[in-house]
């Protein structure tokens, strides 16, 4: 076994909780009865699937890692962990008879503070342990994610989560295109 499935192992598992957090959402919402939906919620859980799958496509950019020390461990499985508590926190343990949008009104800034982190995190991730400089492309623009994040955080219009959610797609969409044609 090479270094990199040793840490891919742990990696798979945390978003493989994760994924499964949001999909058991989506199954008691499905179920519900009386339940009322928010689009905002359900735009950031797809979000959140597709962030998940896609750091574990990115785990391949570690296939020349050769050694890995604890903490460089650490903070790598620190933004699985992000995603895990974000899925976890996205929809309420009993989704009968709840108001979504009300739940996300409540709930959301939680969330929205662990998307921020992933992206502090994500900054560290490339330019500590991909060498990546700090003022290129990846990190900058993980940077204004963490600032649409906290806004996000502290505010309740509708329009800036929708613009927000939008802005985190198009950044994944963007990130998944590079890789795609080789330039990510």
């Amino acid at each position: 076994m090479s270094v990199l499935e040793f840490v891919q192992v742990l990696v798979s598992i945390i978003l493989a909780l994760g994924i499964a957090e949001l999909l058991r959402g989506w199954a008691d919402f499905l179920r519900a009865e009386s339940t009322r939906p928010s689009a905002l919620l359900f735009a950031l859980g797809c979000w959140l699937v597709l962030q998940h799958i896609q750091f574990w496509w990115i785990g391949w950019r570690f296939r020349d890692v050769t050694t890995w020390v604890f903490p460089e461990l650490l903070l790598y499985v620190t933004g699985p962990i992000l995603l895990f508590l974000a899925a976890r926190l996205l929809f309420p343990q009993v989704v009968e008879g709840v108001d979504l949008g009300a739940y996300y009104a409540r709930h959301g800034p939680k969330v929205w503070s662990l998307v921020a982190l992933f992206f502090v995190v994500a900054i560290l991730v490339n330019t500590l342990l991909l060498d990546a400089p700090l003022f290129s492309s990846g990190p900058m623009t993980q940077a204004g994610l963490i600032l649409v994040s906290l806004v996000a955080r502290r505010t309740t219009g509708p329009w800036i989560h929708t613009t927000a959610i939008a802005l985190l797609i198009l950044q994944l969409s963007w990130r998944t295109t590079l890789d795609v044609v080789g330039a990510g």
